[in-house]
Formats: C-alpha cells, structure tokens, sequence
C-alpha cells in the first residue's frame, strides 16, 4: 500500500520552545517569518496528499522526560556537528541589513560625487555611515549639539553664512577686526572670545579644523567653547 493510500494519520511535533510552538504556523512579519512559510508550505502539501489527517504542535517542559523531545534534543546536539544547509536565504533580518548597506552604499557614493566646501571637507572628511556622529556620543545639551552641527555644515549665526545667503544682514564681526566674520576668525583670532580659547589651542595649538572636528577631545573642546560663549547664537 503507497503512502498516499494509507489511513488518515495524525504528525505531532513537540517542542520546549514556547515561542516557537506559537509562531511556526503563523505568517505574520517577523524575524523567523521564512521558517514559517516553509513549515506551512510543508504541511499544507502534506495534508494535501493525505485527506482527514491531522497537524499537531505541542510544547512540552524542558527535560520533563518526554520521549519525543528527549530524542529531538539528542539529534538537536548531533546535528550541531553538521555544516549547515540554509533552507532560506531572505528573512526580514536579512533584508534590513542588505537595505541598509545599500543605502550606506548609494550615500557615500553620492558625497564622493557631490561639491563640498572646504569647511566640510575639513569638518566631515570621511564617507557617511549609519553610525552617530562622535559629536552626539558627547554628553551636551539639545541646544549646544544644534549648534555643533551648525558649525560643522558651516550653515549657522555666522557672517559667512549672511554674505552668502542673507545680504540683508550685517556679516562683519562685533568685534570691529573682521569685515566678514568667518567660523575661523570667531574660533582663532576674536578677541570676543580670548577667555574660552585655551580648551581649543590645548588640542591643538595651531587650530586644526581636521583636528578639532574629527577626535574626541577636539569636539569635546569645541563642546566646552560653545558651552561657555553665546558664539554662533541669534543675538
């Protein structure tokens, strides 16, 4: 008698993972929703081809004796030795990572081909990356990293930033030494701000911007002058 002949019978599947006993016959989205597509897939085939038969899943507590699940625990530990044969190659998990490693993709390729200023070229050297800025790793107020990216993209309460976007408004420097007050002139020379400049120049003395924009200790000294000054604030 073929297999497809005989009587209707009944498949238990038992398992001491409750997750997993209420999840395998589900296709709702999530991370393991590609083992449940195959495992229903399966079932339905084989209920299919064998009329009035039954499915059943069960869960059953861990190393409670059962026999069904002591024998799935003993091949469970020799299968481990086994090279692995993925049945599926596109879960959820999979897919979220592939996105995002092509959209990191596009983006640096985007800022290779795109014109940057010299300020950010100095101020944003490398390619874009999915992983925070090291300014925002820094402990500071909302305000103070609002004020940091400002100065970063070089789009901000600046002289510089008014000559080229704002005519209407006066870009020379209250200090009366810079007809068009520069990001530069307000972190190196204005005397404005002599008091706070030491954390700058003990990073490095001859103000780097490349050094002071990419550490740790140079954003954390750009941090403290912003912190310590109204410098690059709507007065």
């Amino acid at each position: 008698m073929s297999l497809s002949q005989c009587p209707p019978i009944t498949l238990v599947f038992v398992t001491d993972n409750i997750a997993a006993a209420q999840t395998i016959p589900t296709l709702s989205r999530r991370a393991a929703q590609g083992a449940s597509i195959i495992f229903r897939k399966a079932v339905d085939d084989f209920l299919a081809k064998h009329p009035g038969s039954r499915v059943e899943i069960y869960w059953v507590k861990g190393h409670s004796g059962t026999a069904g699940n002591e024998l799935a625990d003993k091949l469970a530990v020799q299968g481990g030795s086994i090279q692995p044969s993925p049945l599926f190659h596109h879960s959820i998990t999979w897919a979220r990572a592939r996105s995002k490693r092509l959209a990191v993709k596009d983006w640096g390729q985007r800022w290779l081909n795109g014109h940057r200023s010299e300020h950010v070229q100095n101020t944003l050297p490398r390619l874009p990356s999915l992983r925070p800025h090291a300014g925002l790793k820094i402990g500071a107020p909302r305000s103070i990293q609002a004020r940091l990216n400002q100065l970063i993209l070089g789009h901000g309460f600046v002289g510089e930033y008014y000559e080229r976007f704002l005519r209407d408004v006066d870009p020379t420097c209250p200090c009366g030494e810079a007809p068009i007050q520069t990001i530069r002139h307000v972190l190196v020379d204005c005397r404005l701000f002599s008091e706070v400049r030491g954390v700058l120049h003990r990073v490095s003395s001859y103000f780097s911007f490349p050094r002071l924009f990419n550490s740790k200790k140079g954003l954390s000294a750009i941090i403290f002058f912003l912190s310590h000054s109204n410098a690059f604030m709507k007065i």
